[in-house]
């Protein structure tokens, strides 16, 4: 919410149960807790929410005897997560704590107070005696230090395989001293520290960027005040050296395994959809990102992009109509929190109230929506607020002869393409599973098949294989489907997107002017054999 490293507890305090979430009973089971946090001496609070300072503490360093390390993050915002970023903010900010700290070692000095004997009196007075320093031990701890290391992973029940978890934020700490860093691609992460006894590990849905936000259960709205994680437990010295851990598969949709599952796959089909954008020459970023996951709160899956439109009102029924209709005085509260925490993407994972749909389900759906968030980038915010006010007013997709459609049409199919093409590319890759190349089958599959007469569908108007249609060569009898078109390519399709295309009819005209009018009479005929 802040960028701010916030705990969901006091940083003073010696945890006794080691658990995912505190929730402050004083605030009454609706309100969100209190969070706390650590920021260098004379910091200005650069965020507009209530805030008291409960102390001021001098930290000593036990490394070096003198100044306090600067911690590698930015408050006031994302670029300072990983200890090795040149982003010149980061710079600054790890200059300017420095800097305040060695003005308050000076004055130490300066009164003639021993910075051992007064962190030992702190100590004691404290109650945490067993962590009191022996002076003559100080100066042999001099630049020592050790690594919190490990690989995370989730485990895929579609195929039966773990698979890394990527750019994940893992975070450190040790009464007030906070260390983190990011996995790489592989899952592996590793953490110089110089932790004298034990350090809690925690894994963090969120790289500072993308926040995956998670509610999992119906009325517990304050869950999505920080992004979803998961406290891994507190280990000595020798046992940070390994600290892995592998999400597993919860079919409970109300349970927090499951809602930490679903962040993992929602959090790597996002990191997957911004690579293959690349890949086919698709750049444009989305990778500023405020995700909700729920059990059951919201509607299927959608990309409202609410976080960056401006429009007052449509942020209000846009809210209304995610929450499916949630009314009275808990409706009023949800929706108190939910305005500052507004939903790019949003993903219902409960198939029922007592089933977590499967890893497939979850990765075709973060494709078709990244599809949409991408196409949100070429578009603008004029566009998606006609495409998102249609939606609300007509309580989903419509009908064909509704005003506005063809609007619908084209983006809706973009989705589709892009959860059947990616989610395919994904399983596809893991070769010699029989369980993927079932997945593999079946998204491309679900492209290729379509029956644009078949009326009995409610959605047989959105042309979902149109896009693959224009890439692939040969389409099944059985479709009704003229396909001869296959000289088209993703990034093609995925310009005369544009703001200005408005229906099908348009993009065809479009897609055929910006491309020298190739295979023009195969193009005519497989539009038209789609109905338009």
């Amino acid at each position: 919410m802040t960028n701010y490293d916030l705990w969901d507890y006091p940083l003073d305090q010696d945890v006794q149960f080691i658990g995912d979430y505190y929730h402050d009973p004083a605030v009454g089971p609706d309100g969100i807790t209190y969070f706390y946090t650590l920021v260098p001496f004379q910091y200005p609070i650069s965020v507009n929410v209530p805030y008291d300072i409960i102390s001021d503490v001098y930290l000593y360093h036990e490394d070096d005897g003198d100044i306090q390390d600067a911690d590698p993050w930015d408050p006031t915002g994302p670029g300072c997560y990983d200890p090795a970023d040149t982003d010149p903010a980061c710079a600054v900010a790890k200059k300017k704590s420095v800097n305040n700290t060695l003005e308050a070692t000076k004055a130490l000095d300066n009164m003639g107070i021993d910075r051992i004997e007064l962190y030992n009196v702190m100590m004691e007075l404290s109650g945490n005696k067993d962590e009191i320093l022996d002076p003559t031990e100080v100066k042999a701890r001099i630049n020592t230090t050790n690594t919190a290391a490990g690989t995370i992973k989730i485990r895929d029940n579609s195929i039966n395989v773990d698979v890394p978890l990527g750019g994940l934020l893992v975070k450190t700490r040790r009464w007030f001293k906070l260390r983190r860093a990011l996995t790489r691609s592989n899952g592996q992460y590793s953490i110089s520290v110089n932790y004298r006894k034990k350090a809690i590990v925690s894994v963090h849905f969120t790289d500072g960027s993308k926040k995956i936000r998670g509610l999992n259960n119906l009325w517990k709205f304050w869950q999505f005040a920080i992004p979803v994680k998961k406290t891994l437990g507190e280990f000595s010295t020798a046992e940070l050296e390994n600290v892995s851990y592998t999400f597993p598969y919860n079919s409970d949709p109300n349970s927090n395994a499951a809602a930490q599952w679903v962040a993992g796959h929602t959090w790597n089909t996002i990191r997957g959809a911004s690579l293959k954008n690349g890949q086919f020459g698709i750049n444009y970023a989305t990778d500023a990102l405020n995700i909700w996951i729920s059990s059951r709160i919201t509607s299927s899956a959608s990309a409202p992009m609410l976080r960056t439109l401006f429009n007052t009102s449509l942020i209000s029924s846009g809210i209304d109509f995610f929450l499916l209709g949630t009314s009275g005085s808990m409706g009023v509260a949800a929706k108190q929190i939910l305005q500052n925490l507004l939903p790019d993407i949003t993903l219902r994972y409960g198939d029922s109230e007592t089933q977590t749909r499967s890893a497939a389900q979850i990765t075709e759906t973060i494709y078709h929506e990244m599809a949409h968030a991408t196409h949100y980038t070429l578009v603008g915010n004029g566009y998606w607020t006609d495409y998102i006010s249609y939606i609300i007013s007509n309580g989903g997709y419509g009908t064909k002869n509704s005003i506005g459609s063809g609007r619908i049409a084209i983006a809706e199919a973009w989705g589709a393409y892009i959860g059947g093409l990616y989610g395919s590319m994904y399983y596809g890759s893991f070769t010699g599973n029989s369980n993927a190349q079932f997945v593999y089958n079946n998204l491309l599959n679900n492209l290729e098949s379509q029956k644009p007469s078949d009326t009995s569908n409610s959605n047989y108007w959105i042309p979902r294989g149109l896009y693959y249609d224009l890439t692939d060569t040969g389409e099944p009898s059985s479709t009704g489907v003229v396909d001869n078109a296959n000289l088209y390519t993703p990034a093609m399709i995925f310009q005369s997107l544009n703001s200005e295309v408005l229906s099908v009819g348009q993009f065809k005209t479009d897609l055929l002017s910006r491309n020298n009018n190739l295979q023009s009479t195969q193009v005519n005929q497989l539009v038209q054999s789609y109905g338009y």
